[in-house]
């Protein structure tokens, strides 16, 4: 887990910066991507909205309620927000 924000819906939303593990794609370049996950503190209940996000590092949401990720801002000049959800 790289980070975590909670969304207007007051669900908690969780970033992990590869599925495989940070080792997989800093040591052994064979990452799978990252993941954003949606999570009910009260039920405990998570469910994946995204997968396959090289080298998530942040999330975050706008004022219009969109979420937002960083992707691949580990290499130099390779950095990029992408839009996660409308």
């Amino acid at each position: 887990v790289i980070d975590l924000a909670f969304g207007p819906d007051g669900k908690l939303y969780v970033a992990q910066f590869d599925d495989a593990s940070w080792a997989a794609v800093e040591i052994f370049g064979d990452g799978i991507g990252g993941s954003v996950h949606r999570c009910d503190l009260a039920t405990k209940h998570c469910e994946e909205l995204a997968s396959g996000l090289p080298m998530l590092t942040s999330i975050t949401f706008r004022n219009d309620g969109s979420l937002w990720g960083t992707t691949l801002s580990l290499i130099a000049g390779m950095g990029d927000a992408v839009q996660i959800l409308p």
